[in-house]
């Protein structure tokens, strides 16, 4: 048995009761404030930020074809081989004639077309059946002179 003979008497007596609470307790910020955001600062500094122009500033001229040879005259090779990989397939890229034309079109064609690429020797290797894509961004960088094959 309970101490309090009804409910009513234990509600005169300030004693808690079990049940649904009657509403939220009063909170000591003002609701018209904003919760203190860790970005708040950040939008007065975004005048001092430098202007970007273009993600891809294009090829240089030196990168892409020797000393005397410009890209049209450049002749790119695109083999397709699964051999040696166990049953995956590869694209390789061969007659890029610089080490730095060959780091550049990796990285970009990495990046375009969503593959795996690496330079082996003095190929590219794309990771899948990428040649129709590749031959296409190719030629969009200047490259007219693109075999297919060995």
């Amino acid at each position: 048995m309970s101490t309090f003979g009804s409910r009513k008497e234990a509600a005169r007596s300030g004693c808690q009761q079990m049940g649904k609470k009657k509403g939220k307790p009063a909170t000591d910020a003002p609701a018209s404030e904003p919760f203190q955001s860790a970005f708040s600062g950040l939008a007065s500094l975004r005048a001092d930020l430098p202007s970007f122009e273009s993600p891809d500033p294009g090829p240089q001229p030196g990168l892409i074809a020797s000393p005397g040879t410009s890209t049209a005259e450049t002749k790119l090779v695109l083999q397709r081989e699964k051999k040696g990989r166990g049953g995956k397939t590869v694209t390789r890229l061969l007659g890029l004639p610089t080490p730095d034309a060959r780091a550049y079109w990796t990285t970009k064609l990495k990046k375009e077309l969503g593959c795996g690429a690496t330079i082996e020797g003095d190929d590219v290797v794309l990771l899948g059946d990428v040649g129709d894509r590749a031959e296409t961004r190719l030629e969009a960088g200047g490259f007219r002179r693109i075999v297919r094959g060995s």
